[in-house]
This record gives structure tokens, sequence and C-alpha cells, in this order.
């Protein structure tokens, strides 16, 4: 079997505590805050790696906190797959909350070791490339999950 193109999956928190935003594409990420996020970076060199031993094309792909039910001179392309608006973690809860008609219990801690303390993408490599952009709305997205979910798990209201 040959391959023509590799896509793979990565993850934000690559890019560690790195205090510029957005993140950009071409920021640095040689310095992973945990060991997981290590794992991830060690992924895409060696994706890197197989693309130029086997000159093959590959596309990452670093996702971003999810949620739902559903450009380079070399061969690698990375894009961000996200809406490009930051949101704050306690904004989220609140749309969630309000989905779910509960109020959620929060326990406020410090910073664990290896968290990220923010992430925010720069998508316009999705944009220009794919012509993507982000239509649906946060509030929106994240009703559908939970109508997704409690359809899912057979939970009622």
């Amino acid at each position: 079997m040959k391959f023509e193109h590799l896509v793979y999956a990565s993850f934000s928190s690559v890019y560690g505590a790195n205090p510029k935003m957005p993140f950009s594409t071409h920021d640095n990420v040689d310095h992973p805050a945990s060991l997981y996020v290590a794992t991830k970076k060690a992924h895409e060199l060696m994706a890197h790696t197989y693309s130029h031993l086997y000159n093959l094309t590959t596309t990452g792909l670093r996702f971003f906190p999810v949620y739902g039910p559903q450009s380079r001179p070399d061969m690698s392309l990375f894009m961000f797959i996200r809406n490009n608006n930051p949101v704050n973690l306690l904004t989220f809860i609140e749309i969630l909350e309000k989905c779910l008609n509960k109020e959620a219990i929060k326990n406020f801690l410090p910073l664990q070791p290896g968290d990220v303390p923010d992430t925010y993408a720069d998508v316009s490599g999705l944009v220009n490339k794919l012509g993507y952009k982000s239509a649906t709305s946060l509030e929106t997205g994240i009703n559908n999950f939970v109508e997704w979910y409690r359809d899912f798990y057979k939970i009622g209201r």
C-alpha cells in the first residue's frame, strides 16, 4: 500500500507556557510543560522525520480543547482547527450551566504542574489553505453537545 499524505493529530499544549497570544504554527514548541506534552512533541518530530526520509507529505493538526459530537516551505503543514476567539473558562462553564440548567460545583485550585494557563490559536492557515471558518457560536456548539450527550447516553432532563 502506497501512502501519499499522512495526517496526524497533536495537541495545543505543545506550546507550553508560551505567553505570546494567539499561538502561531511558527512559535517555538521546544519547552513542554509535562511528560504527556513531550510525547506529542516527539510525535510531531517523528512525523517530520518520516516525511523527510520517505518524501511523504504530512499535515499535523494541533487540536485545542474541543467539545462536540462530531504553509511551510517543506512537505509538512500545520493548521489549527478551532474558532479563533479566546473564551474564558468561567464563561464556558456559565454557558454549560445554562444548557444543563444546573450550577456547577467549582473548586478553584492554583495551576497544577504541567497546566497551560492560556491557549489561543491563529487559524489563518486553515482559512487560507482550506477556506474553513467556524460558523457555530460557542453557545450553539455547547447546547448541541449537551443535546447529543443526553440522547447518546439516554439521560433525561
